[in-house]
């Protein structure tokens, strides 16, 4: 599985988790721009530091109640805690 069909997976989950239907409002939430993650979903790429970045969004904001992907434990490995935006 790459990079990008885990972080798809995560954000399939917490749309799920938190009752959010479009990819456009957690895209924005996430990576300040409404069109990144249906570009992912279309073959488009990012950097690692974004990958981590909405890892560590993912992570920091996860509906509470609601059990956390393993894709996450990468986060909680990571020495970068930045929780802002994937920018």
């Amino acid at each position: 599985m790459t990079l990008v069909e885990k972080l798809l997976k995560v954000t399939a989950g917490y749309k799920s988790a938190a009752g959010i239907s479009k990819d456009s409002r957690l895209s924005r939430q996430v990576f300040d721009d409404g069109k990144k993650i249906a570009a992912l979903r279309g073959g488009g790429d990012l950097t690692t530091r974004r990958y981590e970045a909405a890892l560590a969004w993912f992570d920091a904001n996860w509906p509470q109640g609601v059990e956390k992907p393993d894709e996450l434990s990468e986060c909680a490995n990571s020495t970068n805690k930045e929780v802002g935006r994937a920018a």
